[in-house]
Parts: C-alpha cells; structure tokens; sequence
C-alpha cells in the first residue's frame, strides 16, 4: 500500500506549482504591458554625445576632431591612468594657481585637488585638449589649447574658491552658509571639500555649462549660502526689467528679471570684474549705477552724484570691508555703506506719531534696512535702528572731518 501510494502522481502538489507559475507568468506580463504603456523618460542632454564635451568629428561643439576617435578617451583611458581619480588620460603638469583671496574668507584655499584638478587640465588652457596619455586608435589628434569664455587661465582669482574644507566648523565660523549635512544632493560635496563637481557635471548638460541646477531665483547659489534678509530684499523679489538701453548688467544669458537673475545682478562665479567678492563690474560704483541709472530703476540716482554737493562714492575704490570697523576703518564712502544689496527693500520705513514730532526716522524697512550703524553714545550697532546712526559711522567720529 505504501509502495502503491508512493508510485501515484502526487496531483496537488503539481496543481499548486502550476498555480504558482501561472501568477509568476501572469504577474511578469503585467508589469511587462505596464512598462510598454508608461511614458518614455525623457532625459535630453544627458547623453554626453551632444554635449561640447564630445570631441569626436559628430561632436556639436566647434572644438572637434577631425580623425575618429573615442567618445571618451580625451578624459579616460582603462590602461596607463594618470595616478589619479577617474582613469584620467591626461597628464597633470606642475601649475601653481593663482587662488581666490577675500578680507571675509574664512576657508583654508588650497591648490585644486580632485575633480576641480581634473578640470583644469583643460580649462586652463596649459596643455592642448588632443594631448593624452593613451591614443587606443594611434590617430594623429590636433585640437588646441582652450580658448574663449570656457578658458579660465591660471589665475583664479576671478572665480570662486573651490578645493576647501566645507564642514560644520566653517559654516560656524563664516555664519550665512547652509551646515553642509543638510545640503541637497545636486550639491555634492567630495571627500568633504567643495569642488567644481558641486555646481556642474561634466556629463550632462540639460542647464547651462554644464550647470547640477537651474540657478533661476538664486536656487544653486541659496543652496549654499544663506544671506540674512535677502529672501525679502529687492534684489530677490523685484519684477524690473532691462528694456535695453545702455549697458547691459547681466550675462548674454540672462534671465528676464532682477528677480530671476538674483545674485547674478551683482556678482560672477567666474571672470569677476573685481575679484574680491567675485563683482560683476570693475568699478565699485558701477556695481549699483549700472542698474540705477534710470534704465531698469525708475528713479536715476546715478544722475544724483553728478551734483557738486554729494557724497564721492568714486574716490576711494574698492576700500569698504563688509567687516570693516567704523571706529577703525579707513576713509570712504560707497554705495554700500550706507545700504546692504543683500537686504534692502522698496517699503517706507515706519515712522511712529512720537519719532514723526521729533523728526527721529526709526528702520524697520526701506533702504537703510540691516545696515551697520554707529549710535549716539559712539558704539557700534550691527543692524542700525535710526536713520542718524548709518551717519554717524562717519559724522558722528570727530576724527572724521572731510572725505579727502
């Protein structure tokens, strides 16, 4: 009988198996329709062949060989690698860089490392973009040095700091940076230093340059720094407009609006006018007239200084600190001085029925708003409260007699 029952096909255990493939079966079908039917992820510019790094003849760019080559070996090469990250098929020639220097740099600047090195083999025009270590199809490869816009030099001065330790202890001690564990994942940091890596990709160029985010309304450069007062101000909210008369004061790819542009109105990641605090213009003045000249804000306070009673922003360039002492600092006077870019508003100040009879104007908005101050006993107030105060950090000082 054992023997007997032991020869029969064992019926359910073979129904529950075939039940059993018959879901698998019907499960993998389904998610095989699912996946015919859902929209296709489009993912334009990612694919490094339409990009100017393509150096190959079907390249898009106007850097380009002429023989074929492989699409990747102008950067990486899987034998005789520079010793280094990334497989690197190029040489890194001994080059001491001219590094960004600030009176309010907090950082320690080293000579570029990683990524940001990796870069430079080519962005700073030493050697030529066709000179590697290994040529796999032995062809002849001519292209030049870097030139144009895309050239940084040596001299980095100009742009901003990269190859610097960007910890907790820095945020704390610079104050307005975002504490680095916090930062988004399109801000990557490597080995804990800020690299070129953290604001492009060399790899896909959906944005601009090579760009990790849209930097419309300030979004990369606020990933990172946190200037108090400047997500109220004007130069974030404001709608204005350049209608093209005179200079322009933006990049030949602007946004539309001061507010879309943001930091970009003043300042320059790469090729500063002024390197210090990466300025947009040579001239300090010319920082704030180049828009308040009555061709994108109404009014035309550059008109202003051409009086003979005024202040002299043009005498002294480029002598404010933004962490100057008042009691202590050198003579000037700018623009800066007396309102803070990264905070001043368009709203009248507020001027209570008591301070209105004695003609005492209290800040709480408006153009003097979160600007140092010195007050009526001669200490120095970090955030001025009264009108006189942003006076008298110079005429309140008896030492201070006259602006020559």
């Amino acid at each position: 009988m054992n023997i007997a029952r032991e020869g029969r096909p064992r019926r359910h255990h073979l129904d529950r198996e075939s039940r059993l493939s018959r879901r698998i079966i019907g499960i993998l079908l389904a998610v095989t329709l699912c996946l015919a039917l859902w929209p296709p992820r489009v993912e334009a510019g990612t694919d490094i062949s339409k990009t100017v790094h393509n150096l190959t003849p079907s390249g898009p760019g106007k850097l380009r060989e002429k023989e074929q080559a492989g699409l990747c070996v102008f950067c990486h090469t899987p034998h005789t690698a520079k010793p280094t990250r990334a497989l690197w098929n190029k040489d890194l020639p001994a080059v001491t860089y001219k590094l960004y220097q600030s009176s309010t740099m907090e950082a320690k600047l080293n000579q570029p490392t990683g990524s940001s090195r990796l870069c430079l083999s080519c962005h700073d025009g030493v050697i030529a973009l066709s000179k590697i270590r290994a040529n796999p199809t032995k062809a002849k490869y001519n292209l030049p040095q870097l030139t144009g816009s895309t050239l940084l030099g040596t001299d980095l001065s100009a742009s901003h700091p990269i190859s610097f330790v960007y910890d907790s202890a820095l945020a704390l001690r610079r104050g307005e940076l975002v504490e680095p564990s916090v930062l988004p994942r399109t801000v990557p940091l490597e080995d804990k230093q800020l690299q070129c890596s953290a604001c492009h990709d060399p790899h896909q160029d959906q944005l601009p340059n090579f760009l990790r985010m849209d930097n419309r309304f300030s979004a990369q450069c606020t990933a990172c720094h946190r200037i108090r007062g400047w997500a109220s101000a004007s130069h974030a909210t404001s709608s204005a407009r350049w209608e093209g008369t005179g200079q322009s004061p933006w990049l030949p790819d602007a946004y539309a609006t001061v507010a879309e542009n943001g930091c970009l109105n003043c300042h320059r990641p790469h090729a500063a006018g002024h390197p210090e605090w990466l300025m947009a213009q040579v001239n300090e003045q010319a920082n704030c007239t180049i828009c308040h000249d009555g061709t994108m804000v109404r009014e035309n306070i550059a008109q202003q200084f051409l009086k003979p009673s005024r202040h002299p922003i043009e005498s002294r360039q480029w002598t404010h600190k933004p962490n100057e002492d008042p009691m202590t600092m050198a003579r000037h006077v700018t623009c800066v001085d007396c309102h803070n870019p990264h905070a001043v508003g368009s709203a009248p100040r507020s001027i209570s029925a008591v301070q209105a009879s004695s003609e005492v104007a209290l800040i709480t908005s408006g153009p003097l708003r979160m600007v140092e101050g010195v007050n009526i006993g001669g200490s120095v107030v970090k955030q001025a409260n009264y009108e006189y105060e942003v006076c008298f950090k110079c005429h309140g000082l008896m030492e201070h007699t006259s602006y020559s």
